[in-house]
């Protein structure tokens, strides 16, 4: 099994010198506690507040739904990653980066995030999550099953032109709640993560796959995250060029005062 390198285990092996295994509590349960507790956190939020606004149940719907699918994939093909026990110094810090993902419900039910949404923050919003979703259970499951009876390079399925598709299912979740509160704070705490903790990982898997026999090949045919179109990568660039200013010409427009009365 490939070692990754995240920046908490780093600190525990190179700074703090803590040991990486002990006889404690496995990650996973900690990752599940949270996963579980999100839908139940934001009614609690809700009732708290008395916020039962359109806005509130949307974020429950989507952020609570999200939770339970995490369940169920862990229990079904849990990550080996998470399923070992670790030190309490990696069990608190993973606990305070997943805090820091129920910032956002605090955010939305708290007032500060948009209470009524238009028909197309709600679609986008939806939209994400499936899509992010599916990404995300489908792939996990792809990578499981292979490497339980086959270790090697995964270059085909939804591995074929990215990488890593849990990785990119991941952050289109997490979008989708950002952009149903609809407040910076929630997109810079997410975009931090990515940036410290996805990064970090994707960047260690590359250099494992590496190693593996199918690199060249796969390696041009792919790209790290995003799927790669066309296997030009100037044709990619394009696609995805053209797809970022349609994506803003239209958020532009449908912000603008007019565009707000029908959306």
């Amino acid at each position: 099994m490939e070692t990754i390198y995240t920046p908490i285990i780093f600190l525990q092996n190179t700074i703090l010198n803590l040991p990486s295994h002990m006889p404690y509590i496995k990650l996973r349960h900690v990752i599940n506690a949270q996963k579980a507790g999100t839908g139940l956190f934001t009614i609690f939020l809700m009732g708290y507040f008395n916020n039962y606004s359109l806005g509130s149940w949307l974020y429950l719907a989507l952020h609570g739904t999200y939770g339970i699918l995490w369940i169920l994939k862990d229990v079904t093909y849990p990550d080996p990653n998470f399923n070992r026990t670790a030190s309490p110094f990696a069990h608190l810090s993973v606990g305070i980066l997943l805090l820091m993902y129920w910032y956002l419900p605090y955010i939305m039910v708290s007032g500060e995030g948009i209470q009524n949404p238009t028909g197309v923050r709600v679609v986008v919003c939806v939209f994400l999550l499936a899509i992010g979703s599916a990404l995300m259970l489908v792939s996990d499951a792809q990578k499981y099953y292979t490497l339980k009876f086959k270790q090697g390079l995964i270059s085909d399925g939804m591995f074929a032109y990215t990488r890593n598709p849990n990785y990119l299912g991941e952050i289109m979740i997490y979008l989708s709640f950002a952009i149903c509160t609809g407040h910076w704070l929630a997109y810079s705490i997410l975009v931090s993560i990515w940036l410290i903790l996805f990064v970090t990982l994707m960047l260690n898997k590359e250099r494992s796959l590496r190693k593996k026999k199918g690199w060249e090949e796969y390696s041009r045919r792919s790209w790290m995250l995003l799927p790669k179109i066309w296997e030009s990568d100037i044709g990619s660039i394009v696609f995805y060029s053209v797809l970022s200013y349609t994506i803003y010409y239209l958020y532009y427009n449908l912000h603008s005062p007019v565009a707000k009365t029908y959306f």
